[in-house]
């Protein structure tokens, strides 16, 4: 077993976007999720609650990460932007530059490249986030849990630029 206190915990597949297009367009909080899925009910589309504690984390490195499954894992992150520093709206735009993105191999336990790309979204004035959508190369499917157990995110860095307006 594992000392829990020797790790960094990661925990994945539990992104939840809302609908705050009714909200004023000067909230800071606004955003329109709706011109990029088709219903509210897409919204939970990369959520998955993996309960069986037995098969829904890997040990990669010095992290823990939990409620993997065998198929598809997506890995976020708010990036919440400097107190006072809001863009007038959310009509900025981000550029992101190469990244670092390595997966550890659930067959060979090699660390291999990444084949996608981080994807910016739920824009609003004060935030954005980043979202890593991963499987895995080789797929075993013949016995559950073995992909969720033996792959994860073994080096991710991102870089981005931002350009837009900031609030007077």
């Amino acid at each position: 077993m594992y000392n829990n206190s020797e790790y960094t915990t990661l925990c994945c597949n539990n992104v939840v976007f809302e609908d705050k297009s009714g909200k004023s367009e000067a909230a800071l909080d606004y955003c329109d999720n709706t011109l990029y899925f088709n219903s509210t009910d897409d919204y939970s589309i990369f959520k998955y609650d993996n309960t069986d504690d037995s098969s829904n984390f890997s040990i990669v490195g010095s992290s823990i990460q939990r409620n993997r499954n065998d198929a598809v894992n997506t890995y976020f992150a708010k990036i919440k932007f400097l107190d006072n520093y809001y863009f007038k709206d959310n009509k900025y735009m981000v550029f992101g530059s190469s990244m670092l993105s390595e997966f550890r191999d659930s067959q060979t336990a090699s660390i291999d490249p990444g084949s996608n790309a981080i994807t910016y979204c739920d824009k609003t004035r004060s935030s954005i986030t980043a979202m890593l959508v991963t499987f895995p190369k080789d797929h075993d499917y013949r016995e559950p849990g073995y992909n969720a157990k033996n792959g994860g995110i073994a080096m991710n860095s991102y870089h981005c630029k931002i350009i837009g307006a900031l609030d007077a």
